[in-house]
């Protein structure tokens, strides 16, 4: 009789042990979880302004071999503009326009040195 309530009593203690491990578990992975989000998120954007560069250094070479300028170019789903306009020192610029989350505008630019 004694073995049967010694069994009983470790068993609902092992199930206050799982219940106790599984809230703290909890706890960690919510605290955890957001801040791993922000880290694939920042990546991801930091990947659109890699790609935003080399589409301008890519233009910058057309332009130095005289061939035509890209106007648009898609990159995972994303549309990377390009325009060619002047700066306040009236020299021109090659830059490149996308929309980041939640329709930000965001922009990459590269001053053309004139060419001699």
């Amino acid at each position: 009789m004694k073995n049967q309530r010694i069994t009983n009593g470790e068993t609902g203690s092992f199930l206050l042990e799982a219940l106790l491990s599984l809230f703290v578990w909890m706890m960690i992975f919510s605290a955890f979880i957001p801040s791993f989000m922000f880290l694939f998120e920042k990546r991801e954007e930091l990947q659109y302004i890699g790609r935003a560069n080399q589409i301008v250094n890519e233009q910058y070479l057309k332009w130095i071999v005289n061939e035509s300028i890209d106007r648009d170019i898609y990159f995972q789903g994303l549309r990377f503009h390009i325009e060619v306009g002047e700066t306040d020192n009236h020299e021109k610029k090659i830059c490149v326009h996308y929309e980041w989350k939640e329709r930000v505008e965001k922009f990459v630019c590269r001053t053309i040195v004139q060419k001699q």
